[in-house]
C-alpha cells in the first residue's frame, strides 16, 4: 500500500514509477489535510524537478526554510519573525505585480543598520537613506551626482 499503484488505482490518474517516485498525469484536487515530511536541507520536502535540491523543508518545530540550489538558506519563518540572509532585499517594482523592474528595495546596510533605496533609474541608485540604532543619514543622489547629505 506504500506505493503509487495504490495512488494510482484510488485517484483514477495515469501514474508512472521509477523507484519511490511517481509521477501523476494530471490534476489532483485535495479537499482535506495534506500532510508532508519534513525534508532536510539536501532534500527538500517541495522542490522542482530541474532544481530537486531548491525548496522548502521544515527544519524543526515553527522553523520553515527556503533553499536555493546550492544548499544555501535564502528566507525562513519562525514564530513571529521573517527572517532573510544579510545580503537579500526586500524589494517592490513599479508595477502591480512582481513581474515589474525593482524600483525600491530595504537591505541590511550593517549589524543594527538599514538602507532604504528609491529610483533605479538606468541602474542608477536616485536616493538611499541608511537607519541605525544612534543615527539617521540620507544621501540623496540624483544623475549618479550626490545632491544632498543630511
Amino acid at each position: 500500500m506504500a506505493n503509487s499503484i495504490f495512488i494510482s488505482n484510488f485517484l483514477g490518474l495515469p501514474v508512472s514509477t521509477s523507484g519511490t517516485v511517481a509521477t501523476i498525469t494530471g490534476s489532483v484536487t485535495l479537499t482535506g489535510v495534506m500532510s508532508l515530511a519534513n525534508g532536510t536541507i539536501g532534500a527538500p520536502t517541495l522542490s522542482w524537478t530541474d532544481q530537486p535540491t531548491a525548496g522548502w523543508y521544515k527544519a524543526a518545530a515553527d522553523d520553515v526554510r527556503y533553499i536555493n540550489s546550492a544548499g544555501v538558506p535564502e528566507v525562513r519563518q519562525v514564530t513571529g519573525f521573517l527572517v532573510l540572509k544579510s545580503n537579500s532585499a526586500f524589494a517592490w517594482t513599479s508595477t502591480t505585480d512582481a513581474s515589474g523592474t525593482v524600483d525600491t528595495q530595504l537591505t541590511r546596510a550593517a549589524a543594527g543598520f538599514v538602507n532604504a533605496t528609491t529610483g533605479f533609474a538606468a541602474g542608477s541608485t536616485q536616493g538611499v537613506a541608511t537607519f541605525g540604532p544612534a543615527a539617521v543619514v540620507s544621501i540623496t543622489v540624483k544623475g549618479g551626482i550626490i545632491t544632498a547629505i543630511s
